[in-house]
């Protein structure tokens, strides 16, 4: 749905359906840990957000379609590994005494369990295959004199908001989550239109961009 002939839109990777069948599975350990206070995604709304447009014009959409498709029609395809449950922003620490079975090796220090906003998983990914594309693309977000995102570009993506405050030792459980190790190829890129309603947030993909099969 439009409003004043604009649209909410971000541009995000699409995950491998392997690799969103595993997070399933974790959101559904998540649910059973923390069934209330945190607002957990839906599997077929996972995705590695590569920029949030905001509101964008109607009448500029093809313009960007073609602008996104010269940004990755040369990006390689690529692989993301080493997949860590993290909470946002950044309240655990490792646990000194590893021996102590009593504490997790990541720990959420009371003090600061109130200021948690976010579960996400992060992952780690080849030197530099991204970095290229994403530059284009906050370029492009300039040039639309959108507002751009000049933080360092970090591989992420959102298992669960958290709306009230969830005590310590829950979110340390979720820490303890594990997901397997190994690589995960990123094939595709789309740009999405997000609309808000009451239970969350609706994605639509608009336009999916085939990355470049660099074998």
């Amino acid at each position: 749905m439009t409003k004043n002939n604009s649209l909410r839109s971000f541009v995000a990777l699409d995950i491998p359906r392997a690799f969103r069948a595993e997070l399933s599975n974790i959101l559904t350990d998540c649910r059973k840990i923390c069934p209330y206070g945190i607002r957990w995604i839906e599997p077929e709304n996972l995705h590695f957000t590569l920029h949030f447009l905001g509101s964008i014009e109607l009448n500029k959409l093809n313009q960007i379609k073609v602008r996104l498709n010269k940004i990755f029609e040369e990006q390689p395809i690529f692989s993301v590994f080493n997949p860590q449950i993290e909470i946002f922003p950044y309240l655990h620490y490792t646990s000194p005494d590893l021996n102590d079975v009593s504490r997790r090796s990541r720990v959420i220090s009371n003090e600061n369990v109130h200021k948690a906003r976010l579960v996400w998983v992060k992952c780690d990914y080849q030197d530099n295959c991204i970095e290229h594309s994403v530059h284009n693309l906050r370029q492009l977000i300039d040039d639309l004199s959108l507002t751009t995102d000049k933080k360092p570009f970090k591989m992420h993506l959102t298992l669960g908001r958290i709306k009230k405050k969830v005590k310590g030792s829950t979110l340390e459980q979720i820490l303890s989550l594990n997901l397997q190790d190994k690589k995960w190829k990123i094939k595709d890129v789309t740009l999405y239109e997000s609309r808000l309603h009451s239970y969350g947030a609706e994605y639509i993909k608009l336009e999916t961009y085939r990355l470049k099969d660099n074998i």
